[in-house]
C-alpha cells in the first residue's frame, strides 16, 4: 500500500504538532506501507526520525501562497500521486486536491469551516470572501473525497448540519505530543525564580494569536483583577511572526499597558512544555472557537486546574474537570480568576477529575495511527480506484 500524506498546510500550532506525531508513529505501525509526506519547509519536519518506509517531499512557501496552494493542490499533487503510484492520499489540512487518481481521505481541523455565521461573529471571526470561498471549496471536496475525519462529536454534528455530505465520517481524537513525555526539562530564564515569584496565582494561556483566542479581553480581565488588589499573573506564548495585531499586543505588553500582570514568554518549544506547566498554577483559556485544543489535555496531564470558556467544544473534552466562565463577559472571567485558589479543595478536586478525564482521551499516538490506517485501508476494499 502506498500512501501520500498531504500535510502542506500544517505550518504552525496544533496542526503541525499533530502532523509531527503522526509522521513519527504512522510508518512504524504500518511497516508494510510506503509513505510520501508532502510537508512545508522550515517547520521542523526534516528533524523527525523517520522510518525507512517514509520519505519527505519538502515544499517551500511561495509568494501569494493561498493562490499558489490552489495551483499546487489541483495540478501538482495529482501528478505526485500518479508518479508515486499512490493507492490513497490522506489530506490532513482542511483543503486539498479536488481530483486525484486514487482514493482520498480528508481531515477537517479548521472550526471556521463548520460553525455558523452567527457563531463566528460572536467569536470575532470575520466572514471574509476568503472564508466564503474556502467553505464553497470544502463542499466541493466533500463531493470528491471518500471519507472525512473529524476530531470531536461536535465537529461531526456541525459538518452534517452545514454541508451536504454522503460519505462516511470518522472521529479520531488526539493526544499530547510524544515529545512532551520524553523531553529533557530545561529551565527558561523567566522560570528560574518562579518558586519565589511575587504572584501567588500565575495562569498560562498557551496559544498563538488569532482573534477568536480572545487575548485582548483576557489581558484586560487579568489587569482588572490585579487592580482590585489581587496578585495575579498571566503568561502568553506569542511570537512576533504572527501578524500586525499580534505585534501590537506584544508591544502593549512590553510598554506596560498591562503593568507587570501580563507577560509574554514567547514561543514554547516541545522540550520546554513540561517546565512551563510546572511553573504555573492553572491554565486560563477564554477562547471563543476551537475544533480540538490539545491544551485541555496537556493541563490535565500535567495536573493543572483548567479555567475555560463555557462552550460546547470545551465541555466535550473537559467534562467536569474545569471551572467554566462566559468568555465574552469580563465580570464572569473576573469571578473565575478571583475565586480560584490553587490550594483549595475545589482545585485539588479538579486536578483529580482532570486525571480521570485525561484517561478517557489518553490514546497513545501509535493507537491513534492504527485508527487512521484502518480508515485508509478500509475504503480500498469497498470502492474501485478512479
Amino acid at each position: 500500500m502506498k500512501v501520500v500524506l498531504n500535510f502542506l498546510g500544517l505550518r504552525v500550532g496544533g496542526g503541525r504538532t499533530d502532523a509531527i506525531n503522526i509522521l513519527f508513529s504512522l510508518p512504524r505501525v504500518a511497516k508494510n506501507y510506503k509513505f510520501l509526506a508532502i510537508v512545508p519547509s522550515g517547520c521542523g519536519y526534516d528533524k523527525i526520525e523517520l522510518s525507512n518506509n517514509c520519505e519527505l517531499l519538502i515544499i517551500p512557501p511561495r509568494k501569494f501562497n493561498d493562490i499558489w496552494r490552489l495551483y499546487f493542490d489541483n495540478l501538482i499533487i495529482p501528478k505526485i500521486c500518479k508518479h508515486f503510484q499512490a493507492n490513497i492520499i490522506f489530506t490532513m489540512c482542511n483543503n486539498g486536491p479536488l481530483r486525484v487518481p486514487c482514493r482520498h481521505v480528508l481531515m477537517l481541523r479548521r472550526p471556521q469551516l463548520a460553525y455558523s455565521d452567527k457563531e463566528l461573529k460572536e467569536a470575532k471571526v470575520k466572514i471574509s470572501l476568503k472564508l466564503k470561498f474556502l467553505r464553497w471549496y470544502f463542499q466541493k471536496l466533500l463531493s470528491n473525497v471518500d471519507a472525512l475525519i473529524v476530531q470531536t462529536n461536535l465537529m461531526k454534528n456541525l459538518v452534517e448540519s452545514r454541508y451536504k455530505i454522503d460519505i462516511p465520517q470518522f472521529i479520531v481524537g488526539k493526544n499530547i505530543s510524544q515529545g512532551f513525555k520524553t523531553s529533557t526539562k530545561i529551565q527558561l530564564s523567566h522560570l528560574k525564580n518562579n518558586k519565589k515569584r511575587e504572584s501567588p496565582k500565575t495562569f498560562l494561556y498557551l496559544t498563538q494569536y488569532y482573534p477568536h483566542k480572545n487575548l485582548e479581553l483576557a489581558c484586560e480581565t487579568m489587569l482588572k483583577v490585579y487592580e482590585s488588589g489581587q496578585n495575579v499573573s498571566l503568561w502568553l506564548t506569542l511570537s512576533s511572526s504572527e501578524g500586525p495585531a499580534c505585534d501590537r499586543l506584544i508591544e502593549e505588553i512590553r510598554n506596560g499597558k498591562y503593568k507587570k500582570v501580563v507577560k509574554n514568554i514567547g514561543h514554547v518549544g516541545l522540550s520546554q512544555i513540561e517546565s512551563v506547566y510546572e511553573a504555573v498554577d492553572a491554565v486560563f483559556m477564554p477562547t471563543l472557537l476551537e475544533s480540538y485544543s490539545a491544551t485541555f489535555l496537556e493541563a490535565m496531564a500535567y495536573k493543572k486546574p483548567l479555567l475555560v470558556s463555557d462552550r460546547e467544544f470545551a465541555r466535550e473534552i473537559c467534562g467536569d474537570a474545569a471551572f467554566y466562565f462566559d468568555p465574552l463577559s469580563i465580570d464572569s472571567m473576573i469571578d473565575a480568576i478571583s475565586n480560584f485558589n490553587p490550594s483549595s479543595e475545589i482545585s485539588i478536586s479538579l486536578i483529580q477529575k482532570g486525571i480521570k478525564q485525561f484517561d478517557k482521551f489518553n490514546v497513545a499516538w501509535d493507537e491513534l495511527c492504527k485508527q487512521y490506517i484502518k480508515i485508509l485501508s478500509g475504503h480500498l476494499k469497498h470502492r474501485k480506484l478512479k
